[in-house]
């Protein structure tokens, strides 16, 4: 028992091979490793690069979760205006962000194939469609259809490719332009409110 734990802690037993033979059978030294990330020339600045990061901020970030996180300010309208029980307008909300959290996979799986533009495209139409429609709803199956389901999808697109558009600009910065992006939904939180009261 005591030899088999010895064996385990051993560092020699769990080094991977890096003897690298040539054709001819003799030994051609270690093999080079090269990150993918030192053949690509990222311009780390540049109008393009930090539109990008305004872009991510103002647009996406701040609609993708700047928009969701203030439902409550939509259920006080909900349940005051129409007189919907509390328990159902819940739902929106929540499916809502389930929706997106969900479709992040998918539009992350786009964004890598090379789909980026057409996934922010069609997540930024489904947004604004369904948000253009929740304002003409009145019935509860309406609002979740439009504001729960065509809106969360619409930002369930959006917001993966945006990440990875951002960090294709950016080697050296990419923290803190991810980090601007992100704040974005500060920014959401903070504008949406005023304007959906009004």
């Amino acid at each position: 028992m005591t030899s088999d734990i010895e064996e385990a802690r051993d560092p020699s037993r769990h080094q991977p091979t890096t003897e690298k033979v040539a054709e001819d059978g003799t030994d051609a030294g270690p093999p080079r490793i090269s990150p993918a990330d030192d053949d690509f020339q990222y311009s780390d600045g540049g109008w393009t690069a930090w539109s990008q990061v305004i872009s991510g901020h103002c647009v996406t970030a701040a609609m993708t979760w700047g928009y969701p996180s203030i439902f409550g300010v939509y259920q006080l309208y909900y349940t005051e205006t129409l007189g919907l029980p509390k328990a159902q307008v819940s739902w929106i909300g929540s499916i809502q962000i389930f929706i997106a959290f969900s479709l992040c996979a998918l539009s992350g799986r786009l964004a890598d194939a090379g789909y980026s533009r057409h996934a922010i495209l069609a997540g930024s139409l489904l947004a604004t469609f369904g948000t253009f429609m929740t304002s003409l709803t009145e019935r509860y199956w309406e609002i979740l259809l439009a504001q729960g389901i065509c809106t969360g999808i619409g930002l369930g697109l959006m917001f993966m490719p945006t990440v990875s558009v951002i960090s294709s600009y950016f080697k050296r910065r990419r923290a803190i332009a991810l980090t601007i992006s992100a704040a974005g939904t500060g920014t959401g939180s903070t504008v949406f409110p005023a304007t959906v009261q009004y």
